[in-house]
């Protein structure tokens, strides 16, 4: 097992300010609650000095907290993948794994894909791209695709059709419910427009969550708004 030291261990380097790059995975990093998310905002968000940091975990020197120092500089776009040691990338790994599983945000979770497949060559589900429509059980009730609920509408690469069925928030006890979903080549740019629509009539609303993607309209509206974007909803999710 790797350990760092002084022959293999260059100082230790933080960044004043956060790195615009992968403005994802620092917010992820900032809301971890493991000891790695410990270490980044203690030292990328408050600036601690690594001595006083490792001192307040416990630690009795700034060595020991090097291992996260270098996972969070991988996933903050600083190192490549090349630079990092076995413990490292597991912690590195472990993060990426853990927010796949959990985020409710496609996007950060397209670029975690990304970050992990570069580290340990594990490769997500192979499956179309398209712009997504789901929503928790409480907002749909019966069913009606002309009547107004809260829906979230995001866009993956490669659509992960297991989605968000299997997560869940700790604070809102229901599965979410995959409402549409509209293969199209360039998901990105048509979930942009069908949030600048809906924005501009006036249907961006907070979610129980706080998501920054939700919006209180019909499955009518939003299979009009797609369908004049070319985008056919999949039988497989209607």
């Amino acid at each position: 097992m790797w350990l760092p030291n002084r022959a293999t261990t260059p100082p230790l380097h933080v960044p004043h300010e956060r790195n615009t790059a992968n403005m994802s995975v620092d917010d992820a990093l900032a809301d971890d609650t493991m000891f790695i998310g410990t270490v980044y905002r203690g030292l990328w968000i408050y600036h601690k000095p690594p001595r006083t940091l490792a001192r307040e975990v416990g630690h009795k020197n700034s060595r020991s907290i090097t291992t996260f120092v270098w996972a969070i500089r991988y996933l903050c776009g600083e190192v490549p993948e090349s630079r990092l040691h076995p413990l490292p990338r597991e912690y590195a790994a472990s993060f990426l794994r853990r927010t796949i599983d959990t985020s409710l945000d496609m996007r950060l979770v397209e670029e975690c894909w990304q970050l992990l497949s570069r580290l340990t060559g594990e490769e997500p589900p192979h499956q179309e791209p398209g712009v997504y429509v789901y929503s928790y059980p409480t907002y749909i009730g019966a069913g009606d695709v002309q009547r107004d609920m809260k829906m979230k509408i995001g866009a993956s690469t490669s659509m992960l059709r297991r989605l968000e069925t299997q997560r869940r928030h700790t604070e809102v006890p229901e599965d979410l419910v995959v409402l549409r979903i509209y293969p199209c080549p360039d998901p990105f740019d048509a979930e942009s427009h069908i949030h600048a629509i809906l924005t501009l009539c006036g249907k961006h609303v907070e979610s129980l969550t706080g998501g920054t993607e939700w919006y209180e309209t019909s499955l009518v509206a939003v299979d009009a708004i797609c369908r004049a974007m070319g985008m056919e909803p999949s039988p497989d999710a209607t």
